[in-house]
């Protein structure tokens, strides 16, 4: 079941139209389930594709600033990842959906859209892989490779210093 709160704003729409439809045609093409961080942050994605779209078709600008307290609410690359269950408080989720897609952001444009896809089948079958594993494996990502990622999930803040979680 998808259920959409219908919105005035034809951006927010737009967004939330791509991002459950997204969901939808990712079970379908992956029954096996994609982590929940993977299967957000394509969503997300696709929302902001599509609010992208319709922001250019309506002479529009679209703005998508980062959540508020995000400090204190981030994730770290290893929590992100092992992640089953959606996080417990508004401005966590927050965090949680904002790493998400930067994570799957970033990942489609280190592999390219093609490998990218053949990443998405390798989580998504029956008995997939840690998430790691085929990055590793298929692609040689280094530890290094994998410390960037996480730098990626942590943005910098006006001063330049790491807003990172608190412990």
């Amino acid at each position: 079941t998808i259920e959409i709160h219908v919105e005035t704003d034809s951006l927010k729409l737009s967004f939330r139209l791509a991002h459950e439809m997204c969901h939808w045609v990712v079970a379908k093409r992956h029954p096996g389930r994609l982590p929940l961080w993977l299967d957000e942050g394509l969503a997300q994605m696709a929302g902001d594709a599509a609010a992208q779209t319709a922001a250019r078709m309506n002479k529009q600008s679209l703005q998508r600033p980062q959540p508020p307290k995000l400090s204190g609410n981030l994730l770290t690359l290893t929590e992100l990842t092992a992640l089953t269950t959606y996080p417990v408080g508004r401005h966590r989720v927050a965090a949680f959906y904002w790493q998400a897609e930067a994570l799957a952001r970033h990942l489609h444009q280190r592999l390219g859209p093609q490998e990218f896809a053949v990443y998405l089948s390798l989580l998504g079958a029956p008995t997939p892989p840690t998430w790691q594993a085929p990055l590793r494996e298929r692609w040689y990502f280094s530890d290094d490779d994998i410390a960037w990622l996480d730098e990626r999930l942590h943005p910098q803040p006006a001063d330049g210093s790491p807003i990172r979680k608190s412990p």
